[in-house]
């Protein structure tokens, strides 16, 4: 292991009932941190040569704070879905107009999400649907806008899949598979490639080292400014 990196193996573990992910950062420090990551983790930074078994103990000490952040990265609005209610679609909000008719139905005008439904409970499917198709369709494109820039590194995705995710933006395999997060489709295209850019990278280098962050800054220079604006929204 280098100087400074991420034991990537998400671990969990159960206090006062609720289960929380953490991982593990080893560096030179002489002081154990704690910091909750964009992905709702907690991201422990230790020295090298520390025990998982002491890693947990410091979890366990601090439960209220890590809680107390956690909650805060979760506290998403709950939505109703009626008539004139915004929603978010690539950065951007957009009223929902609702209408009953004999079949389900939506289409977005680019002012506002047009849906049709045989019944209003029905709403928060029908924009799901939506979300979803539009998300298998441009996630793919900018994957594939993405994917040859890193051909001079030996490197390709085998697949690219779009699931609901509570605690993760992206993830990648050893094998070249990568996974997006539905609600990415809900932030600028500059936010959704930033988190396509960071998984490509993790086919070269799969830890969070300082030749990974090189890389991502070779490949998108503003990253920083975009992984800033990842959000639930």
């Amino acid at each position: 292991m280098s100087d400074s990196g991420f034991d990537m193996d998400a671990k969990n573990i159960v206090i006062n009932g609720k289960t929380i992910s953490y991982i593990i950062e080893y560096s030179r420090r002489c002081s154990v941190g704690l910091h909750i990551d964009d992905e709702s983790r907690v991201v422990v930074r230790m020295p090298k040569g520390f025990s998982i078994e002491y890693a947990e103990d410091i979890l366990r000490r601090h439960f209220r704070w890590i809680e107390k952040h956690l909650e805060a990265k979760r506290d998403v609005p709950v939505k109703s879905f009626c008539n004139g209610e915004m929603h978010y679609y690539l950065g951007n909000q957009y009223p929902l107009k609702i209408s009953q008719g004999e079949i389900n139905s939506i289409e977005f005008t680019g002012e506002a999400f047009l849906i049709q439904c045989v019944d209003t409970d029905d709403v928060a499917d029908i924009l799901q649907f939506f979300y979803r198709k539009k998300a298998e369709k441009i996630f793919q494109k900018i994957l594939d806008s993405v994917a040859p820039n890193f051909a001079k590194y030996g490197v390709s995705y085998t697949k690219m899949s779009v699931r609901k995710m509570r605690t993760r933006w992206g993830s990648c395999s050893n094998r070249g598979a990568i996974s997006l997060n539905l609600e990415l489709i809900k932030l600028p295209e500059n936010c959704i490639r930033q988190v396509i850019v960071h998984e490509m990278c993790h086919l070269i280098y799969f830890n969070h080292s300082e030749k990974f962050y090189d890389l991502m800054n070779a490949e998108m220079p503003d990253w920083r400014e975009w992984k800033k604006k990842l959000r639930f929204l």
